[in-house]
């Protein structure tokens, strides 16, 4: 026996035959090497196909109280910002900040934020104090004008000193200087000293936003908030002023977080014709202005409006409302389509490949193509993902899209600026500022509210720079209308999900009394 494991092992077998033996034995070795790594591979497929190659995110459900203090806040919030025109129709304007105007009375002109001829030379900003140098370089006077601002926020009352200087510039023009709606200082020839003091309270609050409104998507956002809240009167008039700038509520890119838009096409929101304001001269035309208000020109409109289409295919913002639209309008979250990028996307698919990104960021950034912010989060993104997962936990019945809806909903609620007005930013500190209580971060890092420097941050802002859009307030937007109110319809359309709550208010046709479960 052996000899013949010796001659097997091919100790006494030829060289020729010994070489062709240990050949075979490793082809053999590499077939069943082989096997095994195929029953290996095929065992791993099964279970990823069962799971999903998805892990379930980890945290609490918020309560339904702390819920319901949110939604509050945020209404309070958006509430300031609506603006009655005389006409009978309203907006909404864009954000809190510092809506200076200035007359110039033996000219008969007014300047407005934004207008061309202002230019705020300067800013700076600290816990509780604001300071900013505007510019009014107006035909007819004898120099521009330059005029210091300062404002001076006292805590914990919420008050506040705005007092505007004139300090270069025409020293004889009557001139009228105005916050908002109310007058802040009235100079003549005569006044050697240009100075005024004008205090204000939480009560005026409402006087610090922006001059500035937006249709799409804000105005055609706030109708459907104002229908669920049951404020009738003031949907209608924010509908006046959609309809007679040709516009449709059931045509927004956010339609669908509404539950909206369910006889449009499965590709609607990739349409030039979503942004009517920039394709369509007739638009920009009939959009109500006056000295006090006045329509904003989006960066949108300030390249070809196929190419922004095109870079919208490649940030998470568009491909997730075209989800949410998929989903209510089909009701099927394994439906093939195309996001006219990738063939055969699905909403569930889209869902499984951002709760990777979701999990190390704690958010969804924006991107632009070929990057991602990997310094900061998008509170926009982050709560349409989190609208997909609450459709697809509590509505389809996934387990694991229940985490992220959770995850969500208790990630956004650290992420509004509470009752104290204290917003700590990423690069000025810890700011006191009440005006902006109850909205939501526009974009978070960390715990913190602002983008931090990075790579697609340096991209976004040579874009934004070399798009030369006029800012009218240059201080911390932390806060703006189109994000809360994308986070408000996310947190009812959740709040029905877990609780049951405010399900019947729902403004689509579809309702959303199935998602409770």
């Amino acid at each position: 026996m052996r000899d013949v494991v010796r001659a097997v092992r091919g100790e006494r077998l030829p060289p020729t035959v010994r070489r062709l033996l240990r050949w075979s034995s490793v082809r053999w070795a590499i077939r069943i090497g082989g096997a095994l790594l195929a029953v290996v591979l095929v065992g791993e497929l099964a279970i990823s196909s069962a799971s999903g190659g998805r892990e379930p995110a980890a945290g609490s459900p918020p309560t339904r109280a702390q819920l319901d203090t949110a939604i509050s806040g945020a209404e309070h919030y958006l509430d300031g910002l609506y603006r009655e025109l005389p006409d009978g129709r309203a907006v909404v304007s864009e954000y809190y900040g510092l809506p200076i105007r200035v007359r110039f009375s033996s000219l008969g002109v007014w300047m407005r934020p934004g207008d061309p001829g202002l230019t705020i030379l300067s800013g700076e900003q600290s816990r509780l104090r604001e300071s900013y140098l505007f510019e009014y370089d107006v035909a007819g006077l004898s120099a521009p004008v330059q005029l210091l601002v300062v404002i001076r926020w006292s805590s914990p009352t919420g008050t506040a000193s705005v007092t505007a200087s004139q300090v270069g510039g025409d020293a004889v023009e009557p001139t009228e200087v105005w916050l908002g709606d109310r007058q802040l200082a009235g100079w003549d020839a005569h006044d050697a000293l240009r100075e005024a003091t004008l205090r204000i309270g939480p009560a005026d609050y409402a006087g610090l936003k922006s001059l500035r409104y937006t249709i799409r998507h804000v105005t055609m956002m706030s109708v459907s908030e104002y229908r669920y809240r049951g404020q009738i009167a003031r949907a209608d008039r924010l509908a006046a002023v959609v309809d007679d700038t040709g516009y449709d509520v059931d045509a927004d890119v956010y339609s669908p977080v509404w539950g909206l838009g369910l006889d449009q096409s499965d590709d609607y929101m990739f349409a030039t014709e979503v942004y009517r304001d920039c394709t369509d001269p007739k638009v920009a035309e009939s959009m109500p202005e006056s000295t006090t208000f006045y329509p904003y020109q989006s960066k949108v409109c300030t390249i070809p409006t196929w190419g922004y289409v095109a870079m919208s295919r490649e940030d998470p913002l568009v491909p997730l409302a075209q989800a949410l639209h998929i989903m209510e309008k089909h009701g099927d979250p394994d439906r093939s389509y195309s996001d006219g990028e990738h063939l055969h996307v699905t909403a569930s698919r889209l869902a499984g490949d951002l709760e990777k990104r979701f999990r190390d960021q704690h958010g969804i950034p924006e991107c632009l193509p070929g990057s991602c912010d990997s310094a900061s989060t998008s509170t926009l993104r982050t709560v349409l993902f989190g609208m997909l997962e609450t459709d697809l936990g509590f509505r389809r019945g996934d387990e694991i899209s229940r985490t992220y809806a959770d995850a969500v909903a208790a990630a956004v609620l650290d992420d509004q600026v509470g009752p104290d007005g204290l917003i700590p930013t990423t690069t000025l500190g810890t700011l006191y500022r009440p005006d902006q209580v109850g909205g939501f971060y526009t974009h978070v890092s960390g715990d913190e509210s602002g983008e931090p420097s990075s790579f697609t941050r340096r991209q976004m802002s040579s874009l934004a720079s070399a798009l030369d859009i006029r800012p009218e307030y240059a201080g911390e937007i932390a806060t703006n209308a189109e994000t809360t109110l994308a986070t408000y319809a996310f947190l009812v359309r959740y709040r029905c999900a877990r609780y049951g709550t405010g399900c019947a208010s729902w403004p689509g046709p579809a309702g959303i009394t199935a998602r409770q479960g």
